[in-house]
């Protein structure tokens, strides 16, 4: 640590900038902001680093310590039946009592043919409706 203040010190004394009397031009007070700057740019990449592995530490730590209770606690989820067989069986008989619901529903007692002539007339008629009629006057 001193001897990066020592740096700075002397790179300060080397600054043309440190006479005050007249304004300073613009490179030399780059040069000023340069070496009052260099030495103290490590601490924030420090601190930053040093407050990012602390984190991860602590979110390491909280998933070490979750697992650990679950372990613990035999939260292990309990098998749904014995035989897999039998669990298929009864997702297959549900599956067909629905497909039996769906065969029930009542069928059109008109055909396809009457169906799209109903469906054509009622386009035309609400064509008719939206176009004006041709007045010729």
């Amino acid at each position: 640590m001193p001897r990066a203040k020592q740096e700075a010190a002397a790179s300060y004394q080397q600054c043309p900038a440190r006479n005050r009397e007249a304004p300073l031009p613009p490179r030399l007070r780059l040069c000023l902001v340069v070496a009052l700057w260099r030495p103290r740019y490590h601490r924030a990449v420090r601190r930053l680093v040093k407050l990012a592995v602390i984190a991860l530490g602590i979110r390491a730590l909280w998933s070490w310590r979750k697992r650990r209770r679950a372990a613990a606690t035999g939260a292990t989820p309990a098998p749904t039946s014995a035989d897999p067989a039998e669990e298929l069986r009864r997702k297959l008989a549900a599956s067909r009592d629905d497909e039996a619901v769906e065969e029930t529903v009542p069928t059109p007692e008109t055909t396809v043919e009457e169906r799209r002539t109903e469906v054509h007339e009622q386009a035309r008629t609400t064509l008719d409706d939206m176009n004006p009629p041709d007045d010729e006057s």
